[in-house]
């Protein structure tokens, strides 16, 4: 495999760059964006599945997973494509933030299934990590979540904050 020189990769981030601000410009208009200001869960569906058509919700995820093997650069051409038409799916904390953490427990057989249906844009991970605690030493002592066993099940309980995209 050989390497591009900076010139090849600088060549392919304005080709991946125009060709995100042209579908973006095209399928998301300001307007959209303003409908779904006020509904839930704040982007659309479909629109996620048009991203993922367009191979961007896979940019991250491993080759082996269904992904491209991507970086940041390529990611931040995307977002900064969607960004500039107002778009409000939740990239950044779907794509970078939660695919990210899963990559890095890709070998968790949950890990690997959700990464595989990020890349086809099927699943959109949260990461619900910022809970409301105050005045403990060590605040994983006071954790407001908990999972425990109920039985032959386990229970989730507790509250997490700022949970994008917890309302999808």
């Amino acid at each position: 495999m050989t390497t591009p020189t900076d010139s090849e990769r600088a060549d392919q981030l304005n080709m991946l760059r125009e060709s995100a601000l042209g579908f973006v410009t095209k399928e998301s208009p300001l307007h959209r964006a303003r409908a779904l200001r006020h509904q839930a869960p704040g982007y659309d569906r479909r629109f996620w599945n048009a991203l993922a058509e367009q191979g961007w919700t896979g940019l991250l995820v491993p080759g082996s997973l269904g992904g491209y093997e991507q970086g940041f650069a390529e990611m931040a051409e995307v977002a900064a494509a969607l960004a500039a038409q107002v778009a409000p799916e939740p990239v950044v904390p779907v794509l970078v933030f939660a695919g990210r953490l899963l990559a890095h427990a890709s070998t968790t057989d949950l890990a690997t299934r959700l990464l595989t249906e990020l890349a086809e844009g099927r699943t959109m991970p949260a990461v619900a990590w910022q809970e409301q605690v105050t005045g403990a030493q060590d605040p994983l002592d006071q954790a407001a979540t908990r999972l425990e066993r109920a039985g032959d099940g386990l229970l989730l309980s507790g509250g997490k904050r700022h949970v994008r995209p917890g309302a999808g």
